[in-house]
């Protein structure tokens, strides 16, 4: 497995490419991702449950959707950066205020106050929290324009330290943001961790082409694109799938996708078999 970017430069880069991240992802993977994305939703999300998707990403709406009216979506936006600011500077005006959106008051609270505040076991409707007026926007946009404001709690943290109790939700889901992690594996475990028994974990990540010959001819590309690290997005093969079986889940779904050099591992998990 290829060493994982320096976290702080990968927070740097997410910052820099978050307004372009579903395009760009979608041009280099030929659409897959998507595929991937409405595959995870669709085997591993239920009416009315509670849903994390650990990447902040769109996956989340999809999630919303398929969980109805009555179920809840929390993002998790692996920003520990600003983590430690708010716990750090819970008084900064960034965090007095509140933000409106459709009449609903989202208020900013440090990462070490949401089990205190109840916010882990009932998360509120919208709770959006952002390192820059950017990012905001752009969660507050994709949220409007799908009309599921009202179904979306926004969070940071670190998905190996994943900042909720045990059992929480009913489904967890992460699309492709296990790939740049240090410790792919203690993420995936984390994911675990925080799912209910009897609940489901869907997990999309790259993995390693099938041959010999794809594999060389990968690595010589990747090492081309590792240069620049907006364009590789620190996304690399990884596997987690056999730490989760160990630990007690048993697969429900799998099934591999994209193109042959960059191929993905969709599956999706009970939790215990």
């Amino acid at each position: 497995m290829r060493a994982a970017l320096d976290k702080n430069l990968l927070i740097r880069v997410y910052n820099r490419i978050s307004a372009r991240y579903d395009l760009q992802h979608a041009f280099i993977t030929a659409g897959a991702d998507g595929r991937g994305r409405r595959l995870v939703v669709k085997h591993a999300v239920h009416k009315n449950d509670s849903v994390l998707d650990a990447g902040a990403g769109s996956t989340a709406l999809l999630a919303a959707q398929e969980a109805g009216t009555n179920g809840r979506v929390t993002l998790l936006d692996m920003n520990e950066p600003l983590a430690k600011l708010m716990s750090g500077n819970p008084t900064s005006a960034h965090f007095r205020s509140g933000i409106s959106v459709h009449g609903t008051t989202m208020h900013l609270i440090p990462p070490r106050k949401w089990t205190q505040s109840g916010i882990a076991a009932h998360p509120p409707r919208v709770l959006q929290v952002a390192l820059n007026e950017t990012m905001l926007s752009e969660a507050k946009k994709k949220a409007e324009k799908a009309s599921l404001s009202d179904r979306l709690t926004f969070k940071t943290g670190d998905l190996e330290h994943l900042p909720f109790e045990d059992h929480t939700f009913d489904a967890v889901l992460s699309t492709y943001s296990l790939c740049p992690l240090f410790d792919p594996e203690k993420g995936a475990l984390e994911l675990y961790r925080v799912t209910r028994p009897g609940g489901r974990i869907g997990i999309a990540h790259s993995v390693e082409p099938e041959g010999r010959m794809l594999k060389w001819l990968a690595d010589k590309v990747e090492n081309i694109a590792w240069r620049i690290p907006s364009l590789s997005m620190g996304c690399r093969a990884v596997s987690t799938l056999p730490a989760l079986k160990e630990a007690g889940a048993c697969v429900l779904f799998e099934r591999r996708l994209g193109i042959p050099l960059w191929p993905f591992i969709v599956f999706v998990l009970k939790k215990p078999c």
